[in-house]
């Protein structure tokens, strides 16, 4: 079927080939707009399923000062001025990384760090690691006003290969979009992370 088809109540003719092909059952051309246009919508039922909400893991090089520093401000404004899209509906992540590996798990009061090294296993559920975002926004507020002083004595080596590696591992259990923020220049990490996030 499309816009140039001829229908009526009982039968509908090809617009390529002329055939006259026979409806099953009752048709009404006005009601049922797929018969006479190009293009039609299909709204889902009350008690269908709702879409997933969308889902951001923001992973951030915490191993130079200024720029998680920039990277943090940013990100504040970003969420206290609601600019994520979503409409209330997003579940968002947060991941730090120098030496070691650092996950934020996200409540409606005070966030939390657990730190690892890459060759340790991921010590929670998945699902724990992403949070609604409207439920958890001021916890989220208060962890990037924080984390800039959390890394002040830190260790200025950077996973950056393997933090790849695991963001793949992450990724393809929850599904969502990784915002990734690296502060090392270097034109093939650079290339190696677009690489790997296309194939994700």
């Amino acid at each position: 079927m499309n816009a140039f088809t001829n229908a009526d109540s009982g039968t509908w003719t090809c617009s390529f080939c002329s055939a006259i092909n026979y409806f099953n059952g009752p048709i009404s051309i006005t009601e049922q707009g797929q018969l006479s246009l190009s293009a039609y919508e299909i709204f889902a039922k009350e008690e269908g399923n709702p879409p997933e909400p969308p889902t951001y893991l923001f992973v951030i090089d915490a191993s130079e000062d200024s720029f998680l520093g920039e990277v943090c401000s940013a990100l504040y404004k970003l969420i206290e001025n609601e600019k994520i899209d979503g409409k209330g509906r997003a579940r968002i992540a947060f991941i730090a990384y120098d030496a070691y590996i650092h996950y934020y798990l996200l409540n409606k009061t005070t966030p939390s760090m657990i730190s690892c090294s890459i060759k340790e296993k991921i010590p929670f559920p998945l699902n724990t690691l992403f949070c609604d975002l409207e439920d958890c926004k001021e916890s989220v507020l208060t962890l990037l006003k924080s984390l800039p002083k959390a890394f002040t004595n830190k260790n200025t080596n950077s996973i950056f290969l393997e933090i790849l590696i695991r963001i793949e591992e992450i990724l393809k259990q929850t599904g969502g979009q990784v915002l990734f923020f690296q502060s090392d220049n270097n034109i093939a990490n650079l290339v190696l992370l677009i690489y790997i996030i296309r194939n994700i």
